[in-house]
């Protein structure tokens, strides 16, 4: 079964909510992503042992790069001091360790992304803490994060397949899913066009206020990785 982890706006200086909670634009700039060559610049950090997710925000300001994830996700966790000149990938996944929590990377022509995503073994635990974020989600990230999931769980490929996908979009002022493009995706079976086609049948049932920060980033993982399994109500028949 595949999961929703993830569902932000990537608009700068904003919070927003999603699948597990509030999901923050750390940098004062939109996340950026990089090119998949430019990993190997080295940047000086000096980061102190601290919330996670003020780390976080240092780490962005040092190496101008950001990582997808939830702050139901990072809520509670210490980050490991970081001192010298590393990669961001490097850097970040030393700010990560011990915290229970791990980076993975999806390239998509010749771009890569940061997620933050449960360690191995962590799955659970993560899962119990996002549900309870998760029903504790009000306003229109939580609808649209509602309704894209149903309509996932109500396409027997997409809601059955195992998968991984970093997907992109935007809602339209009526509500309908707009500018769908998969960013990054792994698998036993090819599922960009057909997630591409679930969203863009999806209206969401409120229009999008006009100031609502997108477009929205949504990762989905397997339940094997972490992710939250439909619920059998939602399952096609």
């Amino acid at each position: 079964m595949a999961g929703a982890l993830v569902l932000a706006g990537v608009m700068c200086g904003l919070s927003f909510l999603g699948a597990s909670g509030a999901v923050r634009a750390q940098a004062q700039t939109a996340p950026t992503q990089a090119p998949a060559g430019a990993g190997d610049r080295r940047y000086t950090f000096d980061i102190p042992a601290q919330p996670l997710d003020m780390a976080l925000e240092l780490f962005s300001t040092v190496s101008g790069r950001s990582a997808l994830f939830s702050s139901a996700l990072v809520a509670g966790r210490t980050a490991s001091p970081v001192s010298g000149r590393y990669t961001a990938l490097e850097a970040l996944r030393r700010l990560v360790d011990g915290t229970g929590l791990a980076v993975e990377t999806a390239s998509s022509q010749d771009v890569t992304t940061f997620v933050l995503v449960p360690a191995t073994g962590q799955a659970l635990e993560s899962e119990g803490r996002e549900r309870d974020a998760t029903a504790r989600l009000a306003g229109y990230d939580a609808l649209v994060q509602t309704e894209i999931w149903q309509a996932i769980c109500t396409n027997a490929r997409t809601a059955k397949s195992r998968y991984r996908a970093l997907l992109r979009f935007r809602v339209a002022p009526d509500g309908r899913v707009v500018d769908v493009r998969v960013l990054s995706e792994t698998g036993e079976t090819p599922m960009g066009a057909t997630l591409v086609d679930t969203l863009s049948r999806v209206r969401v049932s409120q229009p999008p206020s006009p100031d609502l920060p997108q477009p929205f980033a949504m990762l989905i993982l397997p339940e094997s990785h972490g992710g939250p399994v439909c619920r059998a109500g939602a399952r096609p028949s």
